[in-house]
């Protein structure tokens, strides 16, 4: 077997009410603050920034690295 490597989108948000930072991946949006817990649907989370990451699998041995 060979290696992969696959591109993953990471933004960093700020929920408003805490104003704690957190992680998102690949448009998969948290519906609660993990600080604090607030509900996105009454509280608004603010997209900081939004990069593209490229995620290596050794699968010889299941190893993960960023590229």
């Amino acid at each position: 077997m060979k290696n992969s490597i696959t591109a993953v989108e990471v933004c960093t948000v700020q929920c408003s009410m805490c104003e704690n930072k957190f992680y998102e991946f690949d448009d998969n949006d948290l519906a609660t603050c993990p600080h604090c817990n607030a509900d996105f649907i009454d509280v608004e989370a603010n997209v900081i920034k939004t990069k593209q990451m490229f995620i290596g699998i050794d699968y010889a041995t299941g190893e993960i690295r960023k590229k």
